[in-house]
């Protein structure tokens, strides 16, 4: 049985570099970073969400990032910016563990879940996430989130340019994640 926890410094020896380069932190490595500096960021500042999967052999299988993040209004979301596992039932692992310790540890009021990748667009559709904004490569999933936050989100957002969300998807989008 695979088992998820907080990723320690020996656990840097078992990520590939293959796997590393395919890390996308919302597409800064592109200006300059290294994903290794990216991922050691993250593990230092963020320790409680960087989480890797282990086999009972001690054998790597996945890690998955995230970080804390305020919004408007000083309210908190949770950004999963990266998951590297070959299996879509472990990343579904991931995605609720993060979120139960996001819940736990920082009162988030949504998870955002952010991927560049058509074959991570289609799983998370198939685990029942809906797309809120497109652009730039990039999808953005939330599981759960307030009416007004959306509103005020598309109130102050550039026409166009950062979300390229239509006023009747998000009126769509939320009477959806309303059911859940």
């Amino acid at each position: 049985m695979t088992s998820i926890r907080s990723i320690c410094c020996n656990d840097f020896l078992e990520i590939t570099r293959m796997s590393m380069d395919q890390l996308t932190t919302l597409g800064i490595e592109g200006i300059g970073f290294s994903p290794l500096n990216t991922s050691l960021c993250y593990m230092a500042v963020h320790s409680n969400y960087f989480l890797v999967a282990v086999s009972p052999g001690h054998r790597f299988k996945g890690y998955s990032t995230a970080c804390i993040r305020e919004g408007i209004n000083n309210q908190k979301r949770c950004e999963i910016t990266g998951t590297i596992c070959p299996y879509g039932d472990l990343m579904e692992t991931f995605i609720k563990t993060i979120e139960e310790n996001a819940d736990k540890i920082d009162k988030v009021n949504h998870l955002e879940i952010w991927t560049n990748g058509e074959h991570c667009v289609k799983l998370l559709e198939q685990l029942g996430l809906l797309a809120k904004a497109k652009g730039l490569k990039v999808i953005k999933y939330s599981r759960k989130t307030c009416q007004e936050n959306i509103i005020r989100q598309l109130d102050h957002s550039k026409s166009g340019a950062a979300e390229a969300t239509t006023i009747r998807g998000v009126k769509n989008w939320i009477r959806s994640a309303s059911s859940w």
